[in-house]
């Protein structure tokens, strides 16, 4: 498993961890301090959204359809139609 496919595993399994609290925050309020973090994070989502898009057509290419890639996924359609290039 390469590692950017490690790092969407990896945040999958913390998404769908629940909360010991529920009105327990998962991110630290915004400071100054945290802007580097949010740049992290938002250069880590750039990662992952290309390993969705290979994975939406590797999906595709096997012949899974449009539908049941974004019902698998939990994605719209229209999301997945424009990972895969369509319009």
């Amino acid at each position: 498993m390469d590692d950017t496919r490690c790092q969407l595993v990896a945040v999958a399994r913390i998404a769908s961890e629940p909360a010991e609290d529920p009105g327990e925050q998962r991110r630290p309020p915004p400071g100054p301090e945290s802007s580097g973090n949010v740049e992290d994070e938002l250069k880590l989502y750039g990662k992952l959204k290309a390993a969705r898009d290979d994975l939406f057509r590797r999906g595709a290419e096997a012949g899974i359809s449009e539908a049941r890639i974004a019902r698998l996924t939990g994605h719209s359609r229209t999301t997945v139609r424009s990972a895969l290039g369509g319009s």
